[in-house]
């Protein structure tokens, strides 16, 4: 496999954040477990990516504190490139997740002004080396500072760098789903591929037909559509008029954590080995090419989904298959 210091390899930077995920558990005598895991789709995307071989780098804002000590090593160790971070001293931003009566996941977000907010893409804008795609998504396309952030650096890169979007939509940040509609439909015209689950798209398009859905998105730009749907599959639309549907892999599945992290990593990685990974070459993209590469995603989407938390494969686990 080719190493990190290998920088012919073409470079993905993945722009958004990296946070702490509280787990909280009440226990008697007025105790209570916590339990603390690293966290953010970008962060696991860039993560994922690395592991599958790829070149990944994670464009964040971090925080100066242990948790951003702890997530800066964790993506050194990873083989991520941290040249695209930006360090703060706001605090580390963290998701409390506890359950309610009903035994429903619930989510607080405790820290108000923290350092992933703080973002400003500066790296990004004032990089010289190439960027052979950039991805981004998730609450940071939403708020207006990073949003702004967001946008520049896009038009600036667009006519030399792939630029995908993966929505990952969190209501629990943002609680109105017209903005977070308003967010993508702010970017749709940058991007070549736009890749979102079902529960993003019923969450800000609820009870549209998904056809005309992918329709509308693609006379806007981009290539690609994907919708992925857990156990029901996925769905993929090409500007060129194919459309493919596909069965999820069979698996007991012990958690879904990362499972579309694992996704949209595997299917850059098919591309990149695949020379595909190019905005003429995408729009070329022949149908075997799309099929065999929504399958190398998928199959590595349900290894995540078989481990618990985001733990997402390896190039060896893949090979395996």
């Amino acid at each position: 496999m080719t190493t990190m210091t290998d920088d012919s390899r073409p470079l993905i930077v993945v722009c958004g954040e990296a946070l702490v995920d509280l787990f909280v558990r009440p226990e008697t005598n007025g105790l209570i477990d916590v339990s603390a895991r690293l966290a953010g789709a970008p962060f696991n995307l860039a993560i994922g990516i690395a592991r599958l071989g790829g070149r990944s780098a994670l464009a964040a804002g971090l925080s100066s504190d242990m948790f951003g000590h702890a997530l800066i090593n964790q993506l050194h160790a990873e083989n991520v490139d941290t040249n695209f971070i930006e360090t703060y001293d706001a605090p580390t931003n963290l998701v409390v997740v506890g359950r309610n009566a009903k035994n429903e996941p619930t989510y607080d977000f405790p820290v108000k002004e923290s350092a992933d907010l703080n973002l400003q893409l500066i790296h990004v804008h004032d990089a010289l080396k190439p960027i052979a795609a950039i991805t981004f998504g998730s609450y940071l396309m939403a708020f207006p500072k990073n949003q702004q952030a967001l946008l520049s650096v896009l038009r600036q890169r667009q006519a030399q760098s792939l630029i995908c979007l993966d929505p990952n939509i969190r209501l629990g940040m943002i609680s109105d789903p017209l903005v977070w509609r308003h967010a993508l439909e702010l970017f749709v015209s940058l991007c070549d591929i736009i890749k979102a689950s079902d529960e993003d798209i019923e969450a800000i398009y609820p009870h549209e037909d998904q056809d005309q859905i992918a329709k509308r998105i693609l006379e806007q730009g981009p290539q690609l559509f994907i919708i992925t749907r857990g156990k029901e599959g996925i769905s993929a639309w090409h500007k060129s008029g194919t459309s493919i549907t596909l069965e999820s892999h069979k698996i007991d599945v012990m958690d879904t954590v990362g499972a579309g992290d694992s996704f949209l990593a595997a299917f850059l990685i098919y591309l990149q080995k695949n020379d595909v990974l190019q905005k003429s070459r995408l729009a070329d993209m022949s149908y075997d090419t799309l099929v065999a590469a929504l399958n190398y995603a998928n199959r590595a989407a349900a290894i995540t989904c078989s481990r618990f938390g985001a733990d997402l494969p390896r190039h060896s686990d893949l090979a395996e298959i």
